[in-house]
């Protein structure tokens, strides 16, 4: 603003804005203002106006003469700073024999530009003339004319030189635009950039709360389901005992009835009633814990030994059961058993061997195709003769076997000759 102030010429003006810079400028520290090269450009715009006072004032207070440097992009700061100089120390100071007179002499030797070298040469002719030197006053005069007419004579060399110099202010402008757009293209991605890190940011923040708010409702609801899971267990232990007492109460009164009563077929029937309780009883008792699991082999001893107990109160009978390693559902389990029960209860009723004990053998053991049992007796031979007394009755205990038979999915067979031998085969596909 203050060269163009300059350049109108408006000196009032100037003196204004360079004061409103120095007052600016000055407060800034050293390290700062070192790095402002445009500083000689202040002064030498006082002296333009002639305000000598101003010019020295803001040379002393804004720069030092080892920070100047000249800057071919822009202007030559240093090569100002001596002109400033001279002028202060001719027309302000008043010291004709001013050091930087020869300054300027340099610098105008090292000009290699025409319009330099008419420029230094104009005012080192205008201060040597000031300062009372004529003789080199008149030298620099006449080669200030010999430059002036060489540029005249040569108007094509100037005016190339004068669009060499458009030329290249407008490839700095472009310059200067590219490297705005480019700076602005870079602070919008950046700016970009930061929206998309914000948002996801934010994104993350909202699904951090959520995940918490869900960890605590999970959290209450673990609660809740812990709580469920022991009422559930505390009600199952309930009715698992009531169950027991239910089972407990109809072998007793079934007991009890049998006691009572007097008819030999009615007692029989109560007592394979009761013992068919006693084993839905003992497979509730081995299910009561499941981290035990069910014994098969000692679940059918219990059953066999109950009927025996029961049924041979004036007979000796022998038992041998051998049951390998199976692991059975518990409804396959209790039919089994049942089946068996029914077996035994045969056994001891319509078998008997001449001159010894009775003997009852109850073999399970897997097969390729399935589990197989196999169940006999060492009744008499001729006992399977047909005849009322030779054959087990089919009665309410040969309909259960069947049914039972057919829940298991299994075949029953029997052999020959042999009423008492039987052979029950249970497929995979019924497991």
């Amino acid at each position: 603003v203050a060269h163009a102030y300059d350049k109108v010429p408006d000196s009032l003006r100037t003196v204004q804005a360079l004061r409103q810079l120095g007052r600016e400028l000055a407060p800034l520290p050293d390290s700062v203002r070192r790095g402002f090269g445009f500083l000689p450009e202040l002064a030498l715009i006082a002296t333009q106006v002639r305000n000598y006072p101003l010019a020295d004032t803001l040379l002393r207070t804004l720069t030092r003469r080892a920070w100047v440097r000249n800057n071919p992009t822009t202007y030559n700061y240093l090569d100002h700073y001596y002109l400033s100089q001279a002028r202060l120390d001719v027309y302000g100071r008043r010291r004709p024999a001013s050091p930087y007179l020869d300054s300027l002499g340099q610098v105008l030797a090292r000009a290699a530009n025409p319009l330099d070298r008419q420029y230094y040469t104009d005012n080192l002719a205008t201060l040597y003339a000031a300062a009372g030197r004529f003789g080199p006053a008149y030298a620099f005069v006449r080669r200030n004319r010999l430059i002036t007419d060489s540029l005249n004579n040569n108007g094509g060399d100037l005016n190339d030189l004068r669009r060499s110099l458009v030329q290249s202010e407008a490839q700095q402008r472009r310059a200067e635009a590219r490297a705005l757009a480019n700076r602005n293209r870079a602070i919008g991605a950046l700016s970009a950039g930061l929206a998309v890190i914000s948002l996801l940011s934010f994104y993350l923040f909202r699904q951090a709360r959520r995940g918490v708010a869900q960890s605590v409702r999970l959290a209450g609801l673990n609660q809740q389901l812990d709580e469920q899971v022991v009422q559930v267990a505390l009600l199952n232990k309930e009715i698992q005992h009531r169950v027991k007492n239910n089972l407990h109460m109809v072998f007793s009164l079934l007991q009890m009835q049998e006691r009572r009563s007097t008819h030999p077929e009615v007692v029989a029937q109560l007592q394979a009633a009761r013992l068919r309780v006693e084993g839905i009883a003992a497979l509730h008792n081995q299910l009561a814990d499941p981290a035990a699991g069910l014994d098969l082999g000692a679940y059918l001893k219990t059953i066999v030994s109950a009927a025996v107990g029961c049924l041979a109160t004036d007979q000796q009978v022998v038992t041998h059961l051998v049951v390998q390693a199976l692991h059975l559902p518990p409804n396959r389990s209790l039919a089994l058993a049942l089946v068996v029960n029914e077996w035994v209860t045969n056994s001891v009723k319509y078998a008997h061997p001449a001159g010894g004990p009775l003997e009852i053998s109850v073999y399970m053991h897997p097969h390729p195709t399935g589990v197989q049992l196999e169940y006999f007796d060492n009744g008499p031979a001729a006992a399977a003769t047909p005849g009322p007394a030779a054959t087990p009755a089919s009665g309410l205990g040969t309909q259960i076997v069947g049914l039972l038979c057919r829940q298991l999915g299994a075949t029953l067979a029997t052999r020959p000759h042999q009423p008492y031998r039987y052979e029950l085969h249970i497929p995979l596909a019924s497991l």
